[in-house]
């Protein structure tokens, strides 16, 4: 008997099944040896530099989308989409060769490929003219020459190389940001992306130049546009950027002397921002960013360091609305002024000839990329006389383009994001990161409500990261997901020895095994 339990002890030690010492001869697999953590903290130092650089990566592709102002030209998208194709290829890559998964997060990156999916559908050649079942606009005498599920395939061509950058994306930006510091590092690079551009734009209006970087314009500047032209879109990457400059120092040292410094230069970098949005005269902009700080000072964690966070929301608000007072807010008024006049019921006539294409398309929609196209066709109530390449409300945009289908994909990877991030603000001690990037992912989905800031590239691409950030951060607090592969060898239970029983070699109280995180 003793021999038998030393050598069932000496078999633990070395990482091989009980089960191998069986009277009748039988052997089963066996387990290797668990790695020494020394030989753990040599592959975390070798592949920290490629950690570092496709950190860097993930936020030069926002950041390019945004100052090549917003990717909405076709060169500057197609350079910014392939950058962000070339990044996945490399994580997917790099993600086989360590033998994980291809997907990470596969609830919420699946159904945003599926939408690219769908635009391949779309183009895809039928022998004869679109089925009517799909929607009354196929049955339309002009729907007869079409021969594939688009009305303008060109368009959704350039859609479907979108999609496809988004998705890879996607995919390298919840990798990259699971690496540790790497969320860090995206959150600073989206701050002083933030930063740079609200000088940019502040300055540019204060001396009245007529060119956007190399671009020149018609006309001296009357609003803050930084690089991105439009002003409510300049507005809508300051409600990502400010939340992420809040949510990089609250992820920072929390020494006394350090962390007021910090905070001084948070303030004076939110000021900035808030200032710049304010001289957007972005109406939607500046509701939506109010949205994204009260967002932020809600999901706090309900104790002292809360507390602190409030107060600092209150106190850059402040201060970035006297600036702005000071600096002169009466364009900003009398936008909103304009409200009760006529030009009031624009938007909403738009909306409403964009609803009659997603009920003539309501299953695959018209088409990727294609509603500047059909637009026309179905426009009666919009009477005045400027072109709309888009429907200024994303989410009928998506359906009249998608149909039903793409709804249901983007509310599928909305609820898988959801599901992580509802499990973290559970807790009592949630993050304030999590709080703030939280506050700028709504600020922009309020925005989309009323306008198209989703359809710009790099504002797309920003809300990607820190969407993948809110995420990271949301895992850390709440802790291993339910769905994460379990140990194939279940660790086994502690067994109190018996008093009576003899004494042997002590055994270790557990094993250690390679796949426990």
């Amino acid at each position: 008997m003793l021999l038998f339990r030393a050598s069932v002890c000496h078999h633990r030690r070395v990482g091989l099944g009980v089960g191998e010492l069986a009277g009748d001869g039988s052997r089963v697999a066996r387990r290797e040896p668990s790695p020494r953590p020394e030989d753990a903290r040599a592959r975390v130092a070798a592949t920290a530099p490629v950690d570092r650089l496709l950190a860097v990566a993930v936020v030069a592709v926002p950041a390019a989308g945004v100052v090549l102002f917003g990717g909405v030209e076709p060169e500057h998208a197609l350079v910014v989409e392939a950058a962000a194709l070339v990044l996945g290829s490399v994580v997917v890559v790099r993600r086989a060769r360590q033998g994980m998964r291809a997907l990470p997060a596969p609830h919420v990156t699946v159904p945003v490929l599926l939408l690219a999916a769908l635009a391949a559908l779309q183009l895809a050649p039928l022998s004869g003219r679109p089925p009517s079942w799909l929607g009354p606009g196929w049955g339309r005498p002009e729907a007869a020459v079409l021969r594939s599920l688009s009305v303008f395939p060109a368009a959704t061509h350039l859609a479907l190389l979108r999609w496809l950058a988004y998705g890879a994306f996607l995919v390298a930006a919840l990798d990259v940001l699971e690496r540790p510091g790497a969320v860090r590092v995206g959150l600073g690079g989206v701050a002083a992306l933030g930063l740079v551009e609200a000088v940019y734009g502040i300055g540019n209006l204060l001396v009245g130049g007529r060119h956007v970087l190399w671009m020149a314009r018609d006309a001296a500047p009357l609003d803050a546009t930084g690089t991105l032209v439009n002003r409510n879109h300049f507005a809508a990457v300051l409600e990502l950027c400010l939340p992420a400059l809040l949510a990089r120092r609250w992820l920072g040292p929390r020494d006394v002397v350090d962390g007021a410094g910090l905070t001084a230069l948070t303030i004076i970098g939110g000021v900035a921002m808030g200032l710049a949005s304010l001289l957007s005269h972005s109406r939607a902009g500046l509701a939506t960013l109010v949205l994204a700080m009260t967002t932020t000072a809600a999901l706090g964690p309900p104790d002292a360091e809360g507390r602190h966070a409030r107060r600092v929301v209150l106190v850059l608000g402040g201060i970035a609305l006297v600036a702005g007072a000071y600096v002169g807010l009466g364009p900003l008024v009398a936008r909103f002024a304009e409200l009760a006049g006529p030009t009031a019921d624009v938007r909403p006539a738009l909306w409403s000839d964009a609803a009659d294409v997603v009920a003539d398309f309501p299953l695959t929609g018209a088409g990727a990329g294609t509603f500047e196209a059909i637009f026309p066709a179905y426009r009666h109530a919009a009477t005045d006389q400027h072109d709309y390449a888009h429907a200024h409300q994303d989410y009928l945009e998506l359906a009249a383009e998608g149909g039903a289908v793409a709804v249901a994909f983007a509310l599928v990877a909305a609820w898988g994001f959801a599901a992580t991030v509802t499990r973290a603000l559970r807790r009592r001690d949630r993050s304030l990161a999590l709080a703030a990037t939280l506050g700028g992912l709504v600020a922009v989905t309020a925005h989309a409500a009323v306008d198209f800031p989703l359809h710009i590239p790099g504002i797309t691409f920003l809300f990607l990261l820190i969407a993948a950030a809110a995420r990271s951060i949301a895992q850390d607090t709440a802790g291993p997901q339910p769905h994460e592969p379990r140990l194939s060898h279940p660790v086994p239970k502690r067994r109190t020895r018996s008093p009576l029983e003899d004494t042997g070699p002590p055994c270790q109280k557990g094993t250690r095994y390679a796949g426990r995180r």
